[in-house]
């Protein structure tokens, strides 16, 4: 082995440790001087497939809020009833009602019950949330004494707790019916499940003393045609829900003496002489009465109890009489809060009441032939929803009373006198009444008794003579104190045209009395509200009174 001299040795360590900082150098370059250099990666693991999430709960649906008070206020010498469905797990929602203070009329009603919860039975309303024992029952008249305007009352659901029963024996839906009569009982509910169709013949629901029986009729499946009467007696609901047609062709379909139906969307009523009530309640909630014939009310007709309609549609029902849709007599009463009454045919087309009361608090009612709502007595009180489309007028009063706090007429027409509103008694306080037509006098309204107006707006109506708003009869009475009657300085003008469109001069567009050939006044620009405008006919003394902003 060479031996290594001294100078040698030395000049080996010297190049040793100059590699060593050029190593040291070259490493701190590359680090930088802010972060330490990091190790190239190799090629990323495939990360371990994440577990599919557990499907998230769904959130209970929300209940639906009680109605609250409307910005709209309180009708005067009114006080108002908010219904509570007193169960977090009852369903269903329902308008409040507005009670005059002073129920000279007996028009104090409470609504049907539109809340549902299972395994309960509805048995009425108190006026405590604690209370177990009803106080009214459903549809009775309220008579509690409140005598201060404006005020609100709350009724708490009173629930009892039933029973659910699926009928399973039987192969034939007949054989199901027969199995309910034997085994009924009180506080339960029968669920019936039908997948064909049935020709049954008359149906007598009655269970003796029973009471709060429910059969739930419901239709799976594609449509199921039944042929049968059904007979509703005292202490009976029947639901009808699902994919369900029923029809009878020479009678009432259904005949509800005492209880109650409940129709659901799906349900069909077709090919008869459609429903009749005569001391039950009618609850349509979705479903459809068509095509059916009757000499009166050929849709539903209510003798006594009352129909509820929050939904559905009503419609091409033709009456030999009156009341293709919906007829009404002196202990009926009618309350809309929804859906469709269209294409009937009838004097009263959509509706004809014979007396009782009808509360339009929505839906509508249109293109029905011989009036949209035709009176004959009884007392009608519009406080939404629409009337439109109609052909011999949207109103037609023969009789009765007609209050208009809210809503709409519009586009309707008259062969004669009166295209929105026609008749006797009218209170106007809200709403709109416009793009009507009149072939006589009274393009928006033409009265021959009162016609108050205190608020609302009449515009855009058109008549062939006196009175593109308003015609007034000259032994009639007119007194107006707020709202709107537009005239010939307004863009949305009442007018009167003759048949070729011509404006016919000193007729009246906004308002026009006629007095016969011996006297007559007339406003021809807009009444606005601050445009107060009255007129009386005095039968003592036979002579005229007005006062207020009329031009001639």
């Amino acid at each position: 082995m060479k031996k290594i001299n001294k100078k040698g040795h030395k000049f080996i360590v010297f190049l040793i440790l100059i590699s060593l900082l050029l190593i040291f150098v070259t490493c701190e370059n590359q680090g930088g001087e802010t972060s330490e250099k990091q190790e190239p990666s190799g090629p990323s693991q495939p990360s371990e497939p994440s577990q599919p999430s557990e499907p998230s709960k769904p959130s209970e649906p929300s209940e639906p809020s009680q109605p609250s008070i409307p910005p709209e206020p309180i009708p005067n010498n009114s006080y108002r009833v908010i219904y509570n469905k007193n169960a977090v797990d009852a369903t269903g929602t329902m308008a409040y009602s507005d009670f005059s203070i002073n129920d000279y009329n007996n028009l104090n009603y409470l609504s049907i019950n539109n809340f549902v919860r299972n395994n309960y039975c509805f048995i009425g309303w108190a006026k405590t949330s604690e209370n177990t024992t009803a106080e009214y029952t459903d549809g009775q008249r309220f008579t509690e004494n409140l005598t201060t305007a404006g005020n609100t009352i709350t009724l708490y659901a009173v629930w009892y707790e039933g029973y659910t029963v699926e009928v399973t024996a039987g192969s034939t839906l007949a054989e199901k019916f027969t199995w309910i009569t034997n085994n009924a009982e009180s506080y339960t509910s029968y669920i019936i499940e039908i997948n064909s169709d049935y020709n049954l013949g008359s149906i007598n629901l009655s269970y003796g003393a029973k009471k709060y029986v429910t059969i739930h009729l419901k239709g799976i499946g594609s449509v199921n045609n039944i042929e049968a009467i059904f007979n509703i007696q005292n202490g009976v609901t029947l639901i009808l829900d699902g994919n369900l047609t029923f029809s009878s062709m020479s009678n009432n379909l259904i005949n509800i003496l005492g209880g109650n139906l409940i129709l659901m969307n799906g349900t069909k009523i077709t090919k008869s002489r459609g429903i009749y009530v005569n001391n039950g309640t009618i609850t349509m909630n979705g479903g459809e009465i068509s095509n059916n014939t009757a000499t009166n009310g050929c849709g539903v007709y209510v003798r006594e109890g009352t129909f509820t309609m929050n939904s559905g549609k009503i419609y091409n029902n033709t009456a030999a009489n009156q009341g293709g849709g919906v007829f009404l007599t002196s202990n009926a009463r009618f309350i809309m809060n929804g859906g469709e009454i269209y294409s009937n045919t009838g004097s009263g087309g959509g509706l004809y009441m014979n007396g009782g009361t009808f509360t339009m608090n929505g839906g509508e009612i249109y293109s029905n032939t011989g009036s949209g709502v035709s009176m004959n007595g009884g007392i009608f009180t519009m406080n939404g929803g629409e009337i439109y489309s109609n052909t011999g007028r949207g109103v037609y009063m023969d009789g009765g009373t007609f209050t208009m706090n809210g809503g709409k007429i519009y586009s309707n027409t008259g062969s004669s006198d009166g295209g929105g509103v026609y008749g006797g008694t009218f209170t106007m306080n809200g709403g709109k009444i416009s793009g009507n037509t009149s072939n006589g006098s009274g393009g928006g309204v033409y009265v021959y008794g009162t016609f108050i107006m205190k608020n609302g707006e009449i515009s855009s109506n058109n008549a062939r003579s006196g009175g593109g708003g308003v015609c007034i009869k000259r032994n009639g009475a007119f007194n107006k104190t707020g709202g709107t009657i537009t005239g010939s300085n307004s863009s949305n003008s009442n007018i009167v045209k003759d048949i070729f469109g011509n404006i016919i001069i000193n007729t009246g567009h906004a308002v026009y009395v006629d007095g016969g050939s011996t006297f007559e006044k007339r406003k021809e620009t807009t009444a606005g509200p601050g445009d107060n405008l009255s007129f009386v006919y005095n039968y003592d003394n036979s002579k005229y009174t007005w006062t207020g902003a009329w031009d001639y």
